[in-house]
């Protein structure tokens, strides 16, 4: 029910927010010795954060009142998201071998994955009657995506597990790369980075859609395609 423009604004606040001002954030972080409590609070309120945005759906809020409710809570979600990225790289540096780093990643990856894909087969397999109309909203991105074929579910999944290897693969080679103190410098100026870039590339993106879908789906495949070139070519850090 809320207004369309609400769409568009969902993901540049969840990517900007949350890796923009991680360079200012790191700053504040590498003061304490111990940070694995900024972690924890981060945690906590991103799982808040969250569990509101059910509760909207769930009590039936409708038009811009909760398209802006469901903004606010995004960008306290995304700063949270920015202060748990940093610490939890500075934690997993300290506390966990290199050779180790990845898997555990992909450990956490993988019981994420699970429990939404629990919650996926539990919405395909109940009976429609019986399924919970508001948590139905809150997970799913957009209903028309039930009419996809299976052709392009089985595409969509592989570039998820490909995406989560490629965001697994960039934590470890940086927490890896950085020295013992310098691992939450390192995390925050390359979140910034990428955050930058994903605004610009957005940007051009959106220039590219006007030109035609198919010519923006090129270059963004030509861009990953030189990703994965690159990444070859790295030195292996972990030895």
């Amino acid at each position: 029910g809320a207004p369309a423009f609400f769409i568009g604004l969902l993901a540049p606040i969840r990517e900007s927010l949350s890796l923009l001002p991680q360079i200012l954030i790191g700053s504040v972080i590498r003061r304490f010795p111990v940070r694995k409590w900024f972690w924890i609070g981060a945690s906590v309120v991103e799982g808040a954060c969250v569990m509101s945005m059910g509760l909207v759906a769930l009590a039936s809020m409708r038009g811009a009142t909760a398209g802006w409710i469901i903004a606010g809570l995004l960008v306290r979600f995304s700063l949270a998201r920015g202060v748990a990225s940093i610490a939890s790289k500075d934690t997993l540096g300290k506390t966990v071998s290199k050779g180790r780093r990845g898997r555990v990643g992909g450990y956490a990856g993988t019981v994420s994955g699970l429990v939404a894909g629990a919650v996926g087969l539990y919405l395909v397999l109940s009976p429609a009657a019986a399924r919970p109309e508001g948590l139905f909203y809150a997970l799913s991105v957009s209903p028309d995506l039930a009419d996809s074929r299976f052709f392009f579910a089985v595409l969509l999944f592989i570039l998820g597990i490909s995406h989560a290897g490629v965001r697994i693969g960039r934590k470890t080679r940086i927490v890896d790369m950085a020295g013992p103190d310098r691992k939450a410098e390192y995390v925050a100026l390359s979140n910034t980075l990428i955050g930058v870039l994903l605004l610009v590339i957005g940007a051009a993106v959106g220039v590219l859609m006007s030109i035609g879908l198919k010519f923006a789906l090129i270059v963004l495949s030509v861009l990953a395609l030189l990703g994965a070139a690159t990444a070859l070519a790295m030195r292996n850090v972990q030895e």
